[in-house]
């Protein structure tokens, strides 16, 4: 958010989860806090990541694609970034990519 970014999209973990309502209300209070809006994804990260990267995908290709993206799994962010790169688009430039978890070294 301190760099600007007010369209954010949250691939979030399954609702079966415990944390999955922490990291939900972490998120919108986020957002309200910060004068952000949230950008819909319809998939978690219980997805295979094929689906997860194709999902991402398709909501970078569109007009209003979001400007930040929250993940909550280091595999599912390594997903996404490559949906964000299959778009054309390149993390740290038309968006930034935040993840709850890290699961690589180097970090992304």
């Amino acid at each position: 958010m301190n760099k600007g970014r007010k369209r954010i999209a949250l691939l979030p973990p399954p609702t079966k989860l415990t944390y999955s309502a922490h990291t939900r209300n972490g998120f919108l209070r986020g957002l309200r806090d910060f004068g952000a809006e949230e950008v819909p994804l319809h998939i978690n990260i219980d997805a295979s990541l094929g689906d997860i990267r194709n999902a991402i995908e398709q909501l970078m290709r569109a007009n209003d694609a979001p400007d930040g993206l929250i993940t909550a799994s280091g595999s599912a962010a390594i997903a996404a970034n490559a949906g964000i790169e299959a778009a054309g688009k390149h993390v740290g430039r038309e968006l930034d990519l935040v993840s709850k978890t890290r699961h690589t070294d180097p970090e992304l």
